[in-house]
């Protein structure tokens, strides 16, 4: 006579519930009995840790995540770490032999030196939006609402501001990088940084290049040549009359000119202006805050190549967005390359630039030019 409870092995130990086996940790019955399978050690079938596990699925999936060895995230790079570097740390592709990075990554690599070094990004105001949108607007207020003196328990007149607004749609800038397999598996990692850091100056001349040089050609973003600003002509190249009249001009539309951009040319020719014939003393100041950056009228003035000889610009950070939109990347690919033994890495942005306010903008055409 069986008296024990219902529920309880022959040994007083509750029967363990139902559990789903992996492919891997599935117990083989012996033939001919229906005999639950035996107990083994913890991690190698025990059931209280396979409840836990999820069925396997029917299909298995065919999307690879990007790894290093043992299987292990990718690491955080480390600061200092540069495209070039990162990027062929990683030795884990997918079917097509690409490596991608996550986004935070891309940010570190890319990105984040861009944003220090393009001296567009430095005189607007930097904007990302998401990945998946295509465009973005800003809104341009065309007219304050009106106001008036209005006697007490009176009403007051209502006043409607009137808005326009510009459209900008981010477009593609691209680098493209190829090297053998020896340089970057056996060179000196110096080698290998300077790759890296030349396709990073290569986005980044190119967005330079379209925001302050001549008009570019679709797919280029349009920059300040192709917006109505306010212009201002020097009358002699002795003198920092023109800085005085462009910062003027901005306060009277309701903006501070933040910065001055001009070529370099332009900028050593500036600093060799003296205060008198009598003194050795600059026009030029060193910024307080950046003893290496100089100074007009208190503002500080940058240089860019790209910027026309003869030419300044004076730029409120206010007046002008850098929109650059969530989804660059940067992939290396060893399948395109692969009967000569090469390795290509692509790093893609989309950029794109808001002239909020041009008429507060000034191009300045210097004396001479």
């Amino acid at each position: 006579m069986n008296d024990r409870p219902p529920g309880l092995t022959a040994r007083g130990f509750p029967h363990a519930p139902p559990t789903r086996y992996s492919r891997t940790q599935q117990q083989v019955k012996p033939s001919g009995t229906d005999t639950p399978a035996p107990h083994t050690a913890p991690g190698l079938g025990d059931p209280g840790r396979r409840r836990h596990s999820a069925p396997e699925s029917s299909t298995r999936s065919t999307r690879t995540h990007f790894t290093t060895r043992g299987n292990r995230s990718p690491p955080k790079p480390t600061k200092g770490a540069t495209l070039m570097t990162y990027a062929t740390n990683l030795s884990t592709t997918d079917n097509n032999g690409k490596i991608m990075l996550d986004p935070e990554q891309v940010h570190d690599i890319l990105v984040r030196p861009f944003l220090a070094q393009s001296i567009a990004s430095q005189v607007t105001t930097p904007v990302t939006i998401d990945g998946h949108t295509n465009k973005v607007r800003f809104p341009i207020l065309v007219s304050d609402p009106q106001v008036g003196w209005t006697a007490e328990g009176e009403e007051i007149a209502q006043g409607t501001p009137k808005f326009d607004q510009i459209t900008v749609t981010p477009t593609k800038v691209a680098g493209l990088v190829i090297q053998s397999n020896e340089l970057v598996n056996d060179s000196n990692p110096n080698a290998l940084n300077q790759v890296g850091q030349g396709l990073v100056r290569q986005i980044t001349n190119s967005v330079d290049a379209a925001f302050f040089g001549p008009t570019l050609a679709e797919p280029a973003a349009p920059g300040l040549e192709a917006a109505t600003t306010a212009k201002v002509t020097a009358t002699a190249a002795t003198t920092f009359d023109w800085a005085e009249e462009a910062i003027g001009l901005a306060a009277g539309r309701g903006y501070t000119i933040n910065h001055f951009v001009a070529n370099p040319a332009d900028a050593v020719t500036m600093a060799l202006v003296k205060e008198s014939t009598t003194s050795s003393r600059g026009l030029l100041q060193a910024d307080p805050a950046q003893p290496s950056v100089k100074t007009i009228g208190g503002v500080p003035l940058l240089t860019s190549p790209h910027v026309k000889a003869g030419t300044v610009w004076a730029l409120p950070t206010m007046a002008a967005n850098l929109v650059i939109r969530q989804d660059a990347n940067v992939v290396a690919d060893t399948s395109a390359f692969f009967t000569s033994d090469r390795t290509a890495i692509r790093a893609t942005m989309r950029v794109g630039f808001g002239i909020v306010a041009p008429d507060a903008i000034v191009k300045i055409t210097l004396a001479g030019a």
